[in-house]
C-alpha cells in the first residue's frame, strides 16, 4: 500500500499485523477500543469506591478509638478510688487524698 499524501494516513483503517490475528493484529490506540475504556472506567469507579471505604473505616476506627480512651480514663478513675479505698481500710485513721479530676 503506497500512500503519498499525509492526510490519507490519518483517514486509511489500520491495518493487521501480518501473522497475528485477534486483538494483537489491530493497530487501533487503545483508548479507541470500546472494552478498553469500559475497563479503564470501571478500574476507576472500583478504585473511587474502594478509597471511599477506606475513608469510612478510617472514621470508625477513630471513634472506637476515642471510645476506648474513654473507658481507659473511666476504668483509671475506677482504680484510683478503689485503691484510696483500701488505704483507708489498711490505716482506718488516715484520710485518702482528694482526687484530681
Amino acid at each position: 500500500m503506497q500512500i503519498s499524501d499525509p492526510a490519507e494516513l490519518l483517514q486509511a483503517e489500520p491495518q493487521p499485523i501480518p501473522g497475528r490475528s485477534g486483538v494483537l493484529a489491530d493497530r487501533r490506540p487503545f483508548w479507541r477500543n470500546r472494552q478498553s475504556a469500559f475497563h479503564r472506567y470501571a478500574i476507576v469507579v472500583i478504585f473511587s469506591v474502594a478509597c471511599l471505604l477506606l475513608s469510612l473505616l478510617i472514621v470508625e476506627q477513630q471513634q472506637i478509638i476515642d471510645s476506648q480512651r474513654a473507658l481507659i480514663r473511666q476504668l483509671f478513675q475506677d482504680s484510683k478510688e478503689l485503691n484510696g479505698i483500701k488505704i483507708q481500710n489498711l490505716h482506718p485513721g488516715a484520710s485518702p487524698k482528694p482526687s484530681k479530676k
